[in-house]
């Protein structure tokens, strides 16, 4: 525990050092973005430097720094918000994603990630532009999906001589 009748700077790099690593992992794995982290941090060791100061209760100070991290978190997330709605409302450009738009990014980039290494043993031949099983055997097909002007991305499908894929040593996984 710190006393908190004075500011007292040797104390307060003990608890910046001790504490700012937690705080900006804390603030950037629930955000993912470096900006809010460090944003979080330095408005948690403000508040935390004024609370030692001003502070005569004694609390356990490692309750006391994450239940601020939380609460500056969240104000800071929805400052955020609140610019991006004004932002839009007005109709400007904004170059920095929302957390929405950032969970919705790592969740494709799961899915992407998946898709890819599910198909890590197949490889693409650009002279063809078509993919290559992992005997060798070269697509039959290719065929594209979705709406060329819909809200959702077109998709492309490859096809392969289900005949040759039948008697392929390497078919177990590959023929459906």
């Amino acid at each position: 525990m710190y006393p908190r009748t004075s500011k007292n700077k040797v104390q307060f790099e003990e608890l910046f050092f001790s504490y700012h690593k937690k705080v900006y992992a804390y603030a950037y794995k629930k955000t993912n973005s470096t900006y809010i982290a460090e944003e979080t941090v330095q408005r948690v060791f403000i508040k935390l430097w004024d609370n030692l100061e001003h502070k005569e209760v004694l609390v356990d100070i490692n309750a006391q720094v994450f239940c601020i991290t939380r609460t500056v978190l969240l104000d800071i997330i929805k400052q955020e918000n609140r610019r991006r709605h004004n932002l839009q409302e007005y109709s400007i450009t904004d170059s920095y994603p929302s957390p929405t738009e950032i969970f919705s990014a790592k969740e494709l980039k799961h899915q992407l990630d998946q898709h890819i290494e599910a198909m890590e043993h197949f490889h693409y031949n650009k002279d063809a532009g078509m993919f290559v099983c992992p005997a060798g055997h070269l697509a039959i097909k290719k065929a594209r999906g979705g709406k060329k002007n819909g809200v959702t991305n077109q998709v492309d499908s490859y096809f392969f001589d289900v005949e040759k894929c039948k008697v392929c040593p390497l078919s177990e996984g590959c023929y459906k």
